[in-house]
């Protein structure tokens, strides 16, 4: 299948890829706008550019010569979109998407899992008298600190935090720091950085910086061609910053770059995470445009928490807690209540 193709040159291009732009679209050389060049340009680009097929187990080879003869020029644009989206469910990854501008395509696993958040409960028992300072929703919980963001597309600031630490310092707060961020599905990253740059890294942790993640880039057409493993640092605000233990709560809504904030909570020595494990998060993603201008969008990176495993599967809190519905039924979060729990006796 491949002799005689030529390669585009997205490689190199690919490795330019950053977290803070997460996506480069790489234009096709074919202008056959034929359904069955179409095909073998989604298989390529698939084959060429997804990261995770070696890592999945995935016979590629074998899932073309399952769809190719079911691809032919007369079949029409709908046809041909339910074949070319049966193929790329092979990958099971809500990360890839086929954009046909009449329609796209979207893959979610999160209703296999319970949500272990009631945003209702929490609404209604802990926040009935809040206080919100940019998008971070704060109150104080038997002289602990309670914060939680909802998404990181919500911009936050220092100065935004800083209100929140004030107020929890002339509080005197002395118990801790609860940052929840269930239900967050990601954002942008600088968001996720001002947040971790807050919280306070020990100071016997190389100079108040701390690793948090590492990532490597597809960069050729073999499946395990990548670039040198990149770390990412993260650097203590010098400013204010949240007093004591932090821990923080996560559930499998939490996407993108709410898996990254898990990771890089998990990775401070002052910080325990509970709750459930996040969604799995493949990593910062590429675009390529077909000669008929569908896109396909894939995971073209592969992303290491601190301590070197995959975050694919998601980022697992240091303590599993789940919602129990009978405190739930009693109007109690049992994630939350077993945090507070656990910074009071600290």
């Amino acid at each position: 299948m491949k002799k005689g193709y030529m390669r585009k040159l997205i490689y190199l291009l690919l490795v330019t890829v950053t977290l803070t732009s997460c996506e480069k679209l790489m234009m096709p050389k074919n202008a056959n706008k034929k359904p069955t060049a179409v095909f073998e340009e989604l298989w390529h680009a698939i084959d060429d550019g997804y990261s995770l097929l070696n890592y999945k187990k995935i016979r590629w080879d074998s899932v073309y010569t399952e769809f190719k003869p079911l691809v032919y020029d007369s079949m029409t644009d709908r046809q041909l979109f339910d074949t070319c989206a049966k193929m790329l469910a092979r990958l099971d990854d809500p990360q890839v998407v086929l954009d046909a501008g009449f329609t796209q395509t979207h893959r979610d696993d999160r209703y296999k899992y319970p949500s272990n958040f009631n945003r209702a409960l929490l609404d209604r028992t802990y926040l009935a008298n809040h206080e919100k300072t940019g998008p971070l929703i704060h109150t104080i919980i038997d002289s602990i600190g309670y914060v939680y963001y909802g998404s990181f597309d919500e911009d936050v600031t220092e100065a935004d935090i800083d209100g929140v630490i004030n107020r929890f310092r002339e509080s005197q707060i002395t118990k801790g720091t609860v940052i929840d961020i269930r239900g967050n599905k990601g954002g942008k990253l600088e968001n996720v950085f001002t947040l971790l740059s807050k919280i306070d890294i020990p100071d016997e942790l190389l100079n108040t910086t701390t690793l948090i993640y590492q990532v490597a880039y597809k960069n050729g057409p073999k499946h395990d061609q990548f670039t040198k493993l990149t770390d990412t640092w993260l650097k203590e605000s010098m400013g204010d910053r949240f007093y004591g233990k932090v821990i923080v709560l996560t559930n499998r809504d939490n996407a993108g770059n709410a898996v990254l904030f898990s990771s890089g909570a998990r990775a401070i020595a002052s910080v325990k995470t509970m709750g459930d494990t996040t969604m799995g998060y493949g990593g910062p993603t590429a675009g390529y445009e077909l000669p008929n201008g569908w896109r396909v969008h894939y995971p073209n990176s592969i992303l290491l928490t601190s301590d070197g495993n995959s975050m694919l599967p998601g980022v697992a809190p240091t303590h599993p807690k789940q919602l129990d519905p009978v405190a739930e039924s009693q109007g109690k979060d049992s994630i939350l209540e077993a945090a507070l729990k656990e910074l009071k006796e600290e």
